[in-house]
């Protein structure tokens, strides 16, 4: 099978490792311990990657639509338990009735606002609108009935500028289940609220629009090199910066790992770190090597997508930021080679991988086979298309009545 034109349609089935049904919510950690309870095989837990298992012995099918619009909603898949009142919500929202005439800019990255399509045509009318909004229309808006509002947080905040968890926003990318804690811009450690945002589909182009352009770049698996390769800009929180990855390589021995920044955006002009960037490479240079890394940044990796539909198998540590990708639900020795946070163990997977060439081509095609059921076969933009129709259609039953008395609310204090 050409892993570029592959095609399921089943849509009945639930994610399965070793023969074990598991729920979406469960954390990539509490897979790999019910995997170890269930297997006989030795399966590592989050500090022991550097013993692989075996890869024959894990198992997975693609999520139902029903059960993505539950992923993708998450705690505003219901109203929550313990409602916050409406007033605090409000507070905590804005809505600018904006027409094609306004001089107001109101819209500011990471912070929750309320959208309708008057105010959305008023953004895409202005020049160089935010990219967010066109997908925001037609992902949304357009497949609401008439007035629907939705409440958006533009950016790549991870919480969507809502910290306690009160707001039913949709946004780009959220925590991972089990992670308590993020990097914020401005901020130090913040902790995740239970509720996290809804996930959406936003920002399409920047992390999907690539995906065309695999098949007229790739080539063979048995046709790369083994090699190791990564470019990207410094970005990132904490000690997750992924310029601190790069120090570790940049200067490496071996001729068989590649890794550099392709561009620095935040680290000054200091000589150090100007060491740490080379030439970018194109898609075509980077698809002439057998293994790819993906590292997060400011959230999701932007590449993994494309990636993973390669014919090239990926390394990456489990993520941290999930998205609308479902990338938590990527089996580790499955769909990527995992390493450890700190990627102190890249030689060690590096050297696994190239002894075992055909577990790797395995991997390579099953993650393609992820992408292709995900966004790229019909039988899945058939389901994409429900998938968005269902939740917009749930999202106005929940929230809807709350988003107007908001809008109404903060129209009356801007007049």
């Amino acid at each position: 099978q050409n892993p570029h034109h592959g095609e399921r349609n089943d849509t009945s089935s639930t994610i399965v490792l070793c023969m074990t049904t598991t729920p979406l919510a469960t954390t990539v950690k509490e897979r790999f311990q019910q995997q170890s309870h269930n297997s006989s095989n030795h399966i590592p837990s989050l500090q022991l990657f550097h013993q692989p298992i075996d890869a024959q012995s894990l198992t997975f099918t693609f999520p139902t639509v029903e059960e993505r619009v539950k992923y993708y909603m998450g705690s505003w898949y219901d109203i929550p338990k313990h409602p916050t009142p409406n007033r605090s919500i409000c507070q905590r929202l804005h809505y600018h009735p904006l027409k094609k005439n306004s001089t107001l800019k109101f819209v500011e990255i990471d912070r929750p606002f309320i959208f309708n399509e008057t105010n959305l045509e008023y953004i895409l009318s202005q020049p160089n609108p935010l990219r967010y909004a066109s997908n925001a229309m037609e992902n949304y808006i357009r497949r609401g009935p008439p007035g629907v509002r939705v409440a958006f947080a533009f950016g790549d905040s991870t919480l969507g500028g809502d910290r306690t968890g009160m707001l039913p926003l949709i946004i780009k990318s959220r925590p991972v289940e089990g992670v308590t804690e993020v990097y914020l811009a401005g901020f130090d450690r913040t902790p995740v609220p239970e509720n996290k945002p809804i996930l959406g589909f936003l920002n399409v182009k920047r992390h999907y629009g690539k995906l065309s352009e695999v098949a007229d770049n790739d080539r063979p698996f048995e046709e790369k090199k083994n090699t190791v390769v990564w470019r990207g800009t410094s970005t990132g929180h904490g000690p997750l910066k992924r310029h601190n990855f790069v120090k570790l390589y940049i200067d490496f021995p071996r001729n068989d790992i590649d890794i550099a920044l392709s561009n620095n955006l935040s680290l000054g002009d200091d000589p150090f770190v100007q060491r740490l960037v080379r030439q970018k490479m194109k898609m075509s240079i980077l698809l002439e090597h057998k293994y790819l890394l993906s590292l997060e940044g400011n959230d999701v990796a932007s590449g993994l997508k494309w990636m993973l539909l390669s014919n090239s198998v990926v390394f990456m540590p489990p993520p941290k930021v999930v998205s609308w990708a479902m990338e938590d639900l990527l089996v580790p020795f499955y769909h990527y080679i995992p390493l450890k946070r700190d990627l102190t163990d890249l030689p060690t997977m590096l050297q696994w991988a190239r002894e075992n060439d055909a577990a790797c081509q395995r991997i390579a095609q099953q993650s393609t086979q992820y992408i292709m059921d995900l966004v790229v076969s019909p039988q899945a933009q058939l389901n994409h298309e429900l998938i968005l129709n269902k939740t917009v259609a749930r999202y106005h039953d929940l929230y809807g009545d709350l988003l107007q008395e908001c809008s109404e609310n903060d129209s009356s204090q801007t007049k």
